[in-house]
């Protein structure tokens, strides 16, 4: 076997070093390469669980603040809406309150105009008698002095009663 072995080429001195060689390299790697990617490969996978857990964390403290927040602005919504509808009711309070206040004093000033135009026609009224009183007499005495006849008396008293019309136009307007 030696032989063939020396024909084909193969020296099993030079196979046995090399076979050492291999084992003492594996040897070698396995101390001063594998064991530190090992455990730079077994820290790295632990600093990403780490940061992991803390982006959970971090997650469930957002979305526990979020649902805080949610609640709160629901809160502030439902107390600007109450605000809202009270502020509303009060307008509409003061509102029907300046127009009861408007009506009563417009009912209040027909009230003095009806009385003043109430006191206004009984002066003119009581103008227009006196003054159909005194036309009266006027035209009396002018009867009393002048003899007239039917046709006089009825143009005297026509302009009589055309004055006193006039006079109770102009107490009118």
């Amino acid at each position: 076997m030696e032989q063939l072995l020396h024909q084909l080429g193969i020296e099993p001195p030079i196979i046995l070093v090399n076979i050492i060689g291999f084992v003492i390299l594996l040897v070698l790697l396995r101390r001063y390469f594998w064991e530190p990617i090992r455990q730079f490969l077994a820290d790295r996978q632990q600093r990403v669980s780490e940061y992991w857990k803390q982006a959970e964390e971090a997650h469930d403290q957002a979305e526990q603040r979020l649902a805080q927040l949610d609640e709160r602005s629901q809160q502030i919504m439902a107390a600007a809406q109450q605000e809202a509808q009270q502020a509303k009711a009060e307008i509409q309070q003061e509102a029907q309150r300046m127009i009861d206040e408007a009506h009563q004093r417009a009912r209040e000033r027909e009230r003095r105009a009806e009385e003043t135009i109430i006191r206004q026609t009984n002066q003119a009224l009581a103008e227009a008698r006196d003054q159909l009183a005194e036309l009266s007499a006027e035209v009396a005495q002018q009867v009393l002095r002048r003899s007239l006849d039917e046709k006089q008396h009825q143009a005297l008293l026509d302009g009589a009663i055309a004055d006193i019309e006039r006079m109770a136009q102009e107490q009118q307007e």
